[in-house]
């Protein structure tokens, strides 16, 4: 009778899709770290915890030497997932789900790996900001690229010849419209000599990094979105020009920021410069996939919020690095900032303002709501996000990075947050009078010696009305604000699911 109730329970249930944030199949929210997946395995967690509140409820009725029987086996069953491997994590209307469900983790998560100071052992003139940001930018312009051998020629310095080819036969032709990187992990930091250097030419600082992506492509066939799980494995030579933020989305000669236009020794044809990969800039040295498989943009699914009751990811000694590095009012500043940055982006987001959030958030993340915003826009929806509010900032991550400061922080919120089908103003996703809390990890950036910006309404550099091109200049004096600059910016969202547990 037990098995016949909860194969009911299960087919009742795992019909219906629940919850949602911003996934990279598609949903909600100003999330440019997002969730991977079409969200179907809210359906099985769901199904789950019906189950267990069956067994639950069948628990207070049954006699003790039963209720005895019944908890060993559930002790055993969780010791042998645990012997497997298998993390396992509670949520209290969810149940026992397997890693990657929702929920309090019973093992402490920890956030992605930080490089900065293996690798300015190496090369002292490393800044983890800039080349995280560099290399975003960097995967997102070969795959715009890849339909077309010419464009791809003109990004020769960045990528080996291996890549290029490698990325013309995934793509086939197609022509990629969009790119959202998720979350970059880090995985090594070694010096390397390539098979070709001359004897007195400088090692190259090789960095593997782990990444998730989305692709949307447009082919003959109409448009797909391709979610992939890959590694990518980044050189450049050390000693070589100090990375430069103003030209984060630049790809032409380091020398005279012309076009790429090589001689037959590989060099700039207007100024000499050396235009070989690598030699005076980031370039693709490999790349392998890990998962790919094809997910439509489903902007009009819900998935369950995942992790929200979770512990919180931090650093040991945070607190201590905040009282180093931003003594004095310094840590109230920052998080006033950061509130604000928050709130108007939200704000921003719903009305699908992208020069408004521009002033707000580094280049790559950016191109990662531009896209999503697009994508809205393109299927007549609009997602929008009201009341809301934050009711704690836990701060997780505080270092200095070269010329960077940067700080990690989880951000616990709620908010009123749908999906209106422009055409018809029908709510399609979400619950207009119902808030929901959602929790986020966001890294925000700024130079070292910036002294902060006293009015966010206006430019820091010349005080006219803040006006921000998307290259993220002012448009009176075309100094760039972005990547701080002047003062503290988004860099980095994370879901709780991405953070990995230990």
């Amino acid at each position: 009778m037990l098995l016949l109730l909860s194969v009911a329970v299960l087919v009742e249930a795992a019909d219906v899709r629940v919850g949602g944030g911003h996934s990279y199949g598609g949903s909600h929210r100003s999330s440019g770290g997002s969730r991977f997946g079409s969200g179907q395995g809210g359906s099985d967690g769901r199904a789950i915890g019906v189950l267990i509140e069956v067994l639950a409820r069948l628990f207070l009725w049954l006699p003790w030497p039963l209720k005895i029987v019944m908890i060993v086996v559930i002790i055993a069953v969780l010791l042998r997932q645990m012997d497997s491997g298998s993390q396992v994590s509670y949520s209290s209307h969810r149940g026992w789900l397997p890693s990657g469900g929702s929920g309090v983790s019973l093992v402490s998560p920890r956030l992605p790996r930080s490089i900065g100071s293996r690798a300015r052992l190496l090369d002292p003139a490393f800044s983890e900001v800039l080349f995280l940001e560099r290399a975003v930018m960097l995967v997102n312009r070969l795959f715009e690229a890849s339909s077309s051998p010419k464009d791809l020629e003109s990004l020769a310095p960045f990528a080996d010849a291996e890549v290029v080819a490698e990325l013309l036969r995934r793509t086939g032709g197609a022509q990629v419209k969009g790119v959202v990187v998720g979350q970059v992990t880090p995985i090594s930091v070694a010096t390397e000599t390539r098979p070709d250097a001359a004897a007195d030419d400088a090692p190259w600082l090789v960095i593997r990094v782990q990444l998730r992506l989305n692709r949307h492509v447009q082919g003959e066939g109409g448009d797909d979105t391709w979610y992939s799980h890959e590694e990518w494995s980044f050189a450049r030579a050390i000693g070589g020009p100090p990375s430069d933020d103003a030209s984060i989305d630049r790809f032409g000669c380091v020398g005279c920021g012309s076009p790429v236009e090589r001689d037959a020794l590989g060099r700039c044809a207007h100024c000499g410069t050396s235009l070989l990969p690598g030699a005076t800039d980031w370039c693709v040295r490999s790349v392998s996939v890990l998962e790919e498989e094809s997910r439509g943009p489903l902007l009009t699914s819900d998935a369950p919020e995942l992790g929200t009751e979770g512990r919180t990811a931090k650093d040991p000694g945070v607190d201590a690095a905040m009282e180093q590095l931003l003594p004095g009012s310094g840590g109230e500043a920052f998080e006033a900032r950061a509130r604000s940055i928050f709130l108007n982006l939200q704000q921003a987001w719903s009305a699908r303002d992208l020069l408004a959030m521009r002033p707000f958030e580094t280049d790559a993340l950016w191109q990662a709501h531009r896209f999503w915003v697009e994508e809205y826009q393109r299927q007549g929806l609009r997602n929008v996000v009201d009341d809301v509010t934050i009711s704690n900032l836990e701060l997780c991550r505080v270092q200095r990075d070269g010329a960077h400061l940067s700080v990690t922080c989880r951000i616990h919120a709620s908010g009123i947050d749908r999906t209106v089908d422009e055409r018809t103003q029908r709510v399609v996703c979400g619950d207009p009078s119902l808030p929901r809390r959602f929790t986020e990890y966001w890294t925000f950036v700024k130079h070292a010696d910036a002294m902060g910006a006293t009015d966010m309404t206006r430019c820091p550099s010349c005080g006219a009305p803040i006006s921000v091109t998307q290259a993220g200049a002012c448009t009176y004096c075309q100094t760039k604000v972005t990547l701080g600059r002047f003062d503290w910016v988004a860099s980095r969202i994370e879901q709780d699911e991405e953070i990995v547990p230990d």
